[in-house]
């Protein structure tokens, strides 16, 4: 019959979902409205040290960070409201009471008419974040060296046709720190030494061309004029 039929098909539909769950390297949660875990696939175990039945009937807040608490709230909500989707990251506490860090992609289940649950998909990613942390900490000790060599130095975005500056800005140039900061590469190039532009432009080009480091020596107008 029609009825034993679609009885059928929502099996199915569990057996495939949960074979998808169960198999995943992230772990997928469904979670109430009210932020209650109503399932969590095992793959928890593997990320948080926990078992899923320790988390089943439990609040989803209970392993985040409280100062990030307020971005899966907001996330749950948003998604409640009729977003699609929502991206949030946060530190949540594994099984030896370390801070890890969490990404999570929220989406309403149900749909807008019910609206009473939503899946949560998330994947650690404490080393990526632990990565870019490194990066910027050694970006932060570069400049500081930089400026107290008392040298200059400057990233141009190709792109953008922008640059960065780093180090004795003033002192080499004599231009105040906001006159630097809005430097355009043309307007760099404009305050080149006119016997001198042609041939640094070229070198410019080349080393673009080539992927290579751009050097050249060039004189460089000083705000005194």
């Amino acid at each position: 019959t029609d009825r034993k039929q679609a009885e059928q098909l929502v099996l199915e539909s569990e057996a495939r979902f949960r074979g998808l769950v169960q198999n995943s390297y992230e772990t997928i949660a469904l979670v109430g409205a009210d932020g209650t875990v109503l399932y969590v696939s095992p793959s928890v175990h593997q990320i948080t040290g926990r078992r899923s039945e320790e988390r089943v009937g439990r609040s989803n807040l209970e392993l985040i960070h409280p100062e990030d608490q307020g971005r899966m709230k907001a996330a749950i909500a948003a998604v409640l409201a009729g977003e699609a989707e929502a991206t949030v990251e946060y530190r949540y506490v594994n099984v030896r009471g370390e801070w890890k860090h969490m990404e999570s992609h929220v989406t309403n289940m149900l749909g807008e008419s019910s609206g009473s649950a939503v899946v949560i998909n998330s994947r650690d990613v404490t080393e990526r974040v632990l990565a870019q942390q490194q990066i910027e900490e050694s970006e932060q000790k570069y400049r500081a060296l930089v400026e107290q060599s008392g040298q200059l130095v400057y990233e141009s975005d190709i792109e953008a046709g922008t640059i960065q500056w780093s180090g004795n800005t003033h002192g080499l140039t004599g231009l105040a720190p906001e006159a630097v900061e809005a430097m355009s590469v043309v307007s760099w190039g404009e305050r080149i030494h006119p016997d001198d532009a042609a041939r640094t432009w070229a070198l410019r080009e080349q080393a673009l061309r080539d992927g290579t480091p751009f050097k050249a020596a060039y004189r460089f107008r000083h705000a005194n004029g």
